[in-house]
């Protein structure tokens, strides 16, 4: 039996009730699988140029669709995005006003490899003495690497952790940079061999 035959005999039961919609009205069929129009969604997610600080990226993206009077910052903050196949809730939002609309902020701070600064080798600098003549310790020095072209070396530095003889140190004391050699971050350090008594913190 061609196709054609089998459509001019009525098929019972609900096969032929969906061979009907399908046949002669296929726009029922997709409707169905069609997400409610007044559902919100984020458009145009895209990472920041530059790193945020250390290991984070700043992602934003603008809030789309949601029902007539629906509280829109709200469901900016309820409204996750996938990032790095993570589904993450904004960090912050943003009315840009009057044709702009919502905007989402998101601080990422896992899967960015470039924005993973790292320390080279510490220098020991040896002993120095404070400005007024006070306690002594132990200076080192480390040039900070990774550091991408545009990202504030200030942030970048001063964010970046450090172990150095088996202490853990959240940021260098000071940071400097210099415009043939790069960025560099220094630590005093206490060492009784300085003569010094007082304690860096970590």
């Amino acid at each position: 039996m061609s196709l054609n035959s089998a459509l001019s005999h009525p098929l019972p039961g609900v096969f032929g009730q969906l061979l009907h919609l399908w046949s002669f009205d296929p726009a029922l069929v997709t409707f169905r699988f069609d997400p409610p129009a007044n559902e919100a969604s984020w458009e145009g997610l895209k990472g920041g140029e530059h790193c945020l600080r250390y290991l984070t990226r700043e992602y934003t993206a603008k809030l789309v669709g949601g029902a007539v009077g629906q509280d829109m910052m709200k469901l900016c903050k309820d409204t996750p995005a996938e990032i790095h196949g993570r589904l993450l809730f904004t960090d912050f939002c943003q009315d840009l006003g009057f044709g702009r609309g919502i905007w989402g902020f998101w601080a990422v701070d896992f899967e960015e490899p470039d924005c993973e600064t790292k320390w080279g080798d510490f220098v020991d600098l040896g002993c120095a003495m404070e400005i007024d003549g006070g306690n002594t310790y132990r200076r080192i020095e480390s040039q900070l690497e990774n550091l991408q072209s545009g990202s504030s070396w200030q942030i970048m530095c001063v964010t970046t952790p450090a172990d150095i003889n088996g202490r853990h140190f959240a940021s260098p004391d000071t940071c400097y940079n210099s415009l043939t050699s790069g960025t560099y971050g220094v630590w005093d350090l206490t060492d009784s061999s300085c003569g010094g008594d007082s304690e860096q913190s970590g």
